[in-house]
């Protein structure tokens, strides 16, 4: 559980950056080296800081089918799941490469129709 505040935070900060308006926008490159983009998913919001790489997808999928697609892709680039939560407004898996991390949330919206993509890529 040593990651499990900083997962929290990383997804609240991701999701206070996020305007109401989402408009699409660049996939960031590293992250795509690690993991492409959910099929079919919109880019909602990406930025980088002293603490990582984040994206903000939006999909009609379900939490349950994101996060089984970034286990096989990152799995299959060598990443390790570090820790995983399923809780009913959030599902949670972090990876660990090294002391690399890679953190995805699936957060199902208010009208039940999308899925919110939470990725934190933190290279170190």
């Amino acid at each position: 559980m040593k990651h499990g505040c900083s997962i929290v935070a990383a997804i609240m900060l991701v999701l206070s950056l996020c305007s109401a308006a989402l408009a699409q926008v660049p996939y960031p490159q590293a992250m795509a080296a690690e993991a492409p983009p959910y099929p079919g998913a919109a880019v909602a919001m990406a930025g980088k800081d002293a603490g990582g790489i984040q994206a903000m997808l939006t999909t009609p999928d379900a939490p349950e089918k994101v996060v089984a697609y970034y286990r096989s892709q990152l799995a299959s680039k060598g990443w390790e799941i570090a820790q995983e939560m399923d809780m009913p407004q959030v599902r949670t898996i972090s990876f660990e490469r090294g002391e690399s991390t890679f953190t995805v949330a699936a957060m199902p919206q208010g009208d039940g129709q999308n899925t919110m993509i939470t990725l934190v890529l933190e290279a170190k």
